[in-house]
């Protein structure tokens, strides 16, 4: 992400351009249509007090590391607030934190984290099941993980039932990389040795925590997937799916 700013940056706006201006033009013609879309954590301002809720997620630049991503969905959330406000659409927005599951990337350099460690995870259990596996970075950054199937249920359930300005700001349990790398390993049954080279460059920010509250009361029933129940249903997923990938 960081090596290719320019083509995330096109690829990203050129997309969410494309596909709002066809909702667009689209209801002109055949009346109104809502159109739900996918923000991203990596938004939020590398310096904000964590928790942060919708209201702050433009104040101050967000890290470096992921920037023209972070630039491309902040475009995208304030197309979708000026085509509210001048066209009346019903444009809203979902912003996830990290999420993974079925149907994904699983190539470890470019997936995703949970994916990415079930792969690289399961790689090594199948060549050296009591081997040493080296981790980048130190282990110590929080992330939000959760469960794709469930973002896909909140984003239905958003269809149907949210209408307001803001993004509706969802995320899941907040762990460690460290401590996510030990569940994975143990739903992977790998028994060798997790070893963190230390090096700072690759943590990225400490934190991005979203405040979930107001997503929480628009939607109090809803229950997110336990984390190893989730990750034990991708990496079965996953085994049944990696010689057609």
């Amino acid at each position: 992400m960081s090596a290719k700013p320019v083509d995330f940056w096109l690829s990203n706006v050129t997309m969410n351009n494309n596909i709002l201006q066809t909702g667009f033009e689209f209801q002109a013609w055949n009346g109104p249509i809502k159109v739900v879309s996918i923000l991203s954590t990596v938004m939020f301002p590398n310096n904000a007090q964590f928790p942060i809720d919708a209201s702050l997620i433009y104040d101050g630049p967000p890290h470096s590391a992921s920037e023209s991503y972070a630039y491309a969905k902040r475009s995208l959330g304030q197309l979708i607030q000026w085509y509210r406000k001048q066209h009346g659409c019903n444009f809203v927005s979902v912003l996830p934190g990290n999420f993974f599951g079925a149907y994904g990337d699983f190539n470890p350099k470019t997936a995703p984290l949970v994916n990415a460690l079930i792969a690289k995870m399961e790689n090594q259990r199948e060549h050296d099941i009591s081997g040493s596996l080296i981790m980048m970075g130190t282990g110590t950054p929080l992330r939000q993980v959760m469960y794709a199937r469930d973002l896909a249920n909140i984003v239905i359930w958003t269809l149907g039932n949210y209408n307001e300005d803001a993004p509706l700001v969802v995320a899941g349990q907040e762990v460690s990389i460290y401590q996510l790398a030990e569940l994975v390993r143990d739903q992977v049954g790998f028994t060798g040795c997790l070893k963190f080279d230390g090096d700072i460059k690759y943590d990225g920010p400490f934190r991005r925590t979203s405040d979930t509250s107001s997503f929480e009361k628009f939607h109090p029933s809803f229950k997110l997937t336990l984390l190893p129940t989730a990750i034990k249903e991708t990496l079965e997923w996953h085994r049944r799916n990696k010689l057609k990938q």
